[in-house]
């Protein structure tokens, strides 16, 4: 089983298991490089700034997402689906944090596609932060869930 490194330079010890899985800074880190001395985060005790953190790294991590995503083939592949019916993606694609609870969940940021007859579908985005699992797995899990559709 393939497992996450430490992402220090030219460092080759396996992560920590989960709580080595930081998504304020993205990173996954083995025990020596955990502790305070190396990794500076703020731990979710400290709730005022991991949740300031926290907010700041999440709307980071979608922004990137966003900066992938090609949206007008997007549309011309919903619209190609549909069998050339127009669609939008209504709001464009802007990370707003009160709304992220009816788009967004562990793995997936959804993101609205509205067709010309009023019908909506929701393209599924796979996320990718420091608790999303390796290329491999995700890869197995999406075949997983095409194959389950």
């Amino acid at each position: 089983m393939t497992v996450w490194l430490c992402d220090i330079q030219d460092y080759d010890k396996v992560s920590v298991r989960t709580y080595g899985e930081c998504v304020l800074c993205n990173r996954h880190l083995c025990a020596k490089h955990l502790g305070p001395n190396h990794h500076t985060c703020p731990r979710w005790e400290e709730e005022a700034e991991y949740d300031s953190a926290a907010r700041k790294a999440e709307g980071d991590e979608i922004t990137k997402l966003f900066d992938k995503i090609n949206i007008s083939a997007l549309i011309s592949q919903a619209s190609a689906l549909r069998g050339g019916l127009a669609c939008s993606i209504p709001q464009g694609l802007r990370y707003d944090r009160a709304t992220r609870s009816s788009v967004m969940g562990g793995m997936n940021y959804h993101i609205e596609i509205s067709f010309a007859d009023r019908i909506s579908w929701l393209a599924r985005i796979r996320r990718s932060n420091a608790t999303s699992p390796l290329a491999e797995l995700r890869d197995y899990i999406l075949r997983s869930e095409v194959s389950t559709l």
